[in-house]
């Protein structure tokens, strides 16, 4: 239905109750991806505590798009700039911290020990040259492998 309303209605549309509602259900799942995390820490489970904190970080930042995406001419930079409404800057830098924490807890000391158990082939994980193995994934990179390793068993 929105596409066939003109330009100025659809965003109208969008910015008075779509954004609200992607707003809403992106902290709605990065809450339940927290919860989840934090269900695991306890079991020591890191890598999935780690994905499941990766998922959260990643709703935030969803939901800081869409408010972006309803800025309007007469808004301007209103709303990125006015983060105190809706916190979503801070939310995401703590779920990202609580991420890092994760990551310290099962990866450390090099941050290379969940590639070298999840990722890496088998026929390399005994014979390799650190020195040219040891670049640390970037943890959205790191969460991305490690979800397709461990949710698919």
């Amino acid at each position: 239905m929105m596409k066939q309303l003109p330009e100025d209605e659809y965003r109208r549309l969008y910015n008075q109750l779509l954004v609200q509602i992607e707003l809403h259900l992106s902290g709605c799942r990065g809450l339940a991806h927290l919860c989840i995390a934090y269900g695991l820490f306890p079991e020591e489970d890191y890598p999935r505590a780690f994905i499941q904190a990766s998922h959260a970080v990643w709703s935030y930042q969803t939901g800081k798009e869409a408010l972006s995406l309803s800025e309007t001419w007469k808004m301007g930079a209103f709303l990125p700039s006015g983060d105190w409404l809706t916190s979503l800057d801070s939310t995401i830098f703590h779920a990202d911290t609580v991420r890092r924490f994760l990551r310290m807890q099962g990866d450390s000391p090099d941050m290379f020990l969940w590639y070298k158990q999840y990722i890496m082939p088998e026929t390399e994980r005994h014979i390799y040259l650190e020195n040219t193995h040891r670049k640390p994934l970037l943890d959205d990179e790191l969460a991305r492998f490690l979800e397709k390793v461990l949710f698919m068993k």
